[in-house]
């Protein structure tokens, strides 16, 4: 998260910070939404017709592990997009004179595999606190 808003902060124009840090509010939220939207969407994709949902209050009968498989596909994904936007994204940094000089960063897996860490104990995060609203739920 912080990594996020510091790079709506430094990569933006001086007469435009703020508006890379509404960006990264904006973009949080959206999040929320999609994330909320995803699980409407498999609720009613996969419940209906007499079916139980992967969503289920019977846990025994609810499929969550396909959930999780869809997450972790999703993720697969995501970080194959970051890693091609990462590679061919150009920086901006500001001179000792102020004025900005752009050069283009070298491929750092460093870079990469802290994406990828934090990405999984996000989702790691999301699929626990998912876990236990369908269990407070089910009590």
């Amino acid at each position: 998260m912080v990594g996020l808003q510091e790079f709506f902060y430094d990569q933006m124009p001086t007469d435009l910070k703020s508006l890379g840090l509404a960006l990264y509010l904006s973009i949080l939220g959206l999040g929320n939404f999609l994330s909320g939207f995803l699980i409407s969407a498999i609720e009613v994709a996969t419940g209906g017709d007499g079916r139980e949902s992967w969503f289920s209050n019977n846990l025994s009968r609810a499929h969550l592990d396909y959930f999780y498989w869809l997450l972790a596909g999703l993720g697969a994904f995501e970080l194959a997009a970051y890693m091609y936007f990462a590679k061919s994204y150009v920086y901006s940094r500001v001179g000792d004179d102020d004025s900005e000089i752009k050069f283009k960063k070298k491929w750092d897996t460093g870079v990469v595999l802290n994406a990828l860490q934090k990405s999984c104990s996000d989702m790691e995060w999301r699929l626990k606190a998912l876990a236990q609203n369908i269990l407070v739920q089910a009590y």
